[in-house]
Order: C-alpha cells, then structure tokens, then sequence
C-alpha cells in the first residue's frame, strides 16, 4: 500500500478543503489531523471514509488541550506551545520524570480528542508535528499511552529516510537543513529502537519526504518514487510519501499566534506541492 499522505490537516475549513481537493483530484489517500485545531468537529467530518487519518501530534504549535498548569514545562502562561525540538529534547534529560509526566498528559488529551471524532474503537496511526514523536521520551510516552489505554495501534510514522534511494543528479537539489534533520532522525531511530521492537503495529512503512521537506515537488519526487517502491516491496513495507499541501491564506485563522510559523503555511510551495499530488494522481 502506499499512502500519499498530507500533513496539518483541519486548521481551519479553508486550508482542509484545500488538502482534500488532492483527494478528489489527485494521489492524496491519508491525512494528518492536528488534535489542538479549533476546527476538528467541522473539518474531520469531511474527510473520505476512504482516507486514512492519522493523529498528529503537536508539541510545538498552538495550544495545548490540556490545563495549562498540568503542563507547564511545555507552554508559555497562555497555554501556547514554546519549546523547540531541541529544548524538549534537552528538557527531556535534565528533567526527565516531570516533563515525561506532562508529554504524556498532553500527548493522552491529544489522542482523545481525535478519537472521540474519528472512532474509539477504531485501530490509530500516529505521527506528529515536525516529528517530535521521534524524541526518545515522546515516543516512550505514546508507547505507554496506547499498551494501558488497550488502543489498537495501525502505524506509527517512522520518518527514518533512506537517502541513498535519491538519485545522484537530485543531491544538489537538497537543503542542508534537511539533511542534518535526516540525520537527527536517524540518530533517534537508534534511541527509539527498543520501544518500536516491542510496540505492536498493524504495519510499517518505508518513509519518504525529510529530504524534500518543503520541496516535494513533482519533479523531485517523480525521479525517485519507483526506487521507494521497489524498496519497500522488497522489505515487505508500505510506503508513506509525505506532503505539506494545505496552504494557509491572507486572513485565514492560523493554529498559532506566532508570526513565525505564518510563512511556514502561507508559502506558494505548499501550492506547488498539492500540484504535484494531482499530477501524481493522473500516473497511479
């Protein structure tokens, strides 16, 4: 299977609507949901029965859904997320029991207010906003959450990108940032190891989509799908393709007050990334 999937979905009704035109019209078969969105009860009706959902947790952006003073570590006094990744990987060490405490009392608001729009009996995929997941005590807690709570767990995103499947002619095509962020991932992955081996999964998935982040367009992605497919069939995978389609508009709500993150969605690459998802459509 291989699930061409967009990230941030249910912002606001505007930016969904514009995430699943690349269903209608294109590749698109799996979103993210972001569980601290004001939108989630009129935007995830919308989504197809014959879409996949994940939950995307997000530790970064936004407010959080549970009481401000039960995690207070990981938010400012209005309850906003203010701790980059590697704050709350740091954060994480220095105070180990007391932040792990609050990831997984975020973490368990997050997945219930997802699920008490999606199904509660209905099996999970999990993956997060910029893959805060991977951080060690994150993953651990997502762990725990799903075995005490007895949530089945379809597929837990594991964005650890092969990168000798590019091709040499699109090296120079990638952004040094993403390559570090590559191998961040994968120093995690090593961390994280122990708890993916004891955590039950309907599936795994070969990972595509750290190295172009911002950048998966058509004429980048196109080069290489066929080597990420025949990888993944090869090891008996699924593939997951990952795409960042739903652009935010002038004078459309965002989920965070932070002028910052507003590029991050206004940009035109978001455009030219739902593009190529339709044109993707028209091949598979």
């Amino acid at each position: 299977m291989i699930f061409y999937h967009a990230d941030d979905y249910g912002i606001n009704p505007e930016q969904s609507e514009r995430i699943l035109y690349c269903n209608s019209h294109g590749a698109l078969n799996s979103v993210s949901i972001m569980p601290n969105s004001d939108h989630l009860a009129e935007t995830v009706p919308l989504i197809p029965e014959t879409v996949s959902r994940s939950i995307h947790i997000n530790l970064c952006e936004g407010h959080c859904v549970s009481p401000a003073d039960q995690v207070a570590l990981l938010v400012d006094k209005n309850g906003e997320f203010n701790r980059s990744f590697s704050e709350l990987l740091l954060m994480s060490v220095v105070k180990r029991k007391t932040v792990f405490q609050q990831i997984k009392t975020e973490c368990s608001g997050q997945i219930n207010r997802v699920m008490d729009l999606t199904g509660k009996n209905k099996p999970v995929r999990i993956d997060s906003h910029r893959h805060y997941h991977m951080i060690p005590a994150v993953f651990r807690a997502l762990y725990e959450i799903t075995e005490e709570n007895g949530i089945e767990v379809d597929y837990v995103r594991w964005p650890v990108e092969p990168i000798a499947l590019y091709r040499k002619d699109g090296i120079g095509r990638l952004s040094p940032v993403n390559i570090v962020k590559c191998a961040v991932l994968w120093a995690l992955g090593k961390a994280d190891s122990g708890i993916r081996k004891k955590w039950k999964q309907n599936r795994k998935a070969l990972f595509c989509g750290v190295l172009y982040t911002g950048r998966m367009f058509y004429e980048n992605v196109a080069p290489v799908l066929d080597a990420f497919k025949d990888k993944a069939a090869e090891e008996g995978l699924d593939l997951e393709v990952l795409f960042h389609p739903g652009g935010v508009k002038e004078g459309e709500q965002h989920i965070s007050e932070t002028v910052g993150f507003h590029a991050y969605y206004e940009s035109e690459d978001r455009d030219r990334e739902g593009e190529a998802l339709i044109k993707l459509g028209k091949t598979v």
